[in-house]
């Protein structure tokens, strides 16, 4: 019983693996807690009432799904920061070169240049 439960929240949870195995982990030690702690003989009855007593798969896959969100926001983030930082610099790199070469613009180009700027 417990098994079908644990897969019905790995399942909820498959948005992210990482996430699921290590919740699923945690899961299960808690509800085996619970079993064991149950005064009652009856094995199943235990692990019945632990997983009503643990809630819907689903409620908490949702509560997970907020701070798995967030976690993947803010790295798709940071790497949209690091790409445009390196686009800049690439930029910079090719203006510096310009400088450095003292490239100038072909005057066939010049009235195109300056129908651009």
């Amino acid at each position: 019983m417990i098994s079908a439960y644990l897969e019905s929240l790995a399942g909820a949870l498959s948005f992210d693996r990482a996430l699921s195995r290590c919740v699923r982990n945690e899961v299960e030690d808690h509800l085996w807690e619970a079993v064991a702690a149950d005064p009652t003989s009856d094995r199943l009855e235990a692990q019945r009432r632990a997983i009503a007593n643990f809630g819907d798969p689903r409620v908490i896959a949702a509560q997970f799904a907020v701070v798995s969100l967030a976690r993947h926001t803010k790295k798709v983030g940071f790497a949209i920061v690091l790409a445009v930082a390196g686009v800049f610099m690439v930029m910079k790199a090719r203006v510096a070169w310009y400088a450095v070469t003292e490239w100038t613009i072909s005057d066939e180009l010049r009235p195109v240049a300056e129908l651009w700027a």
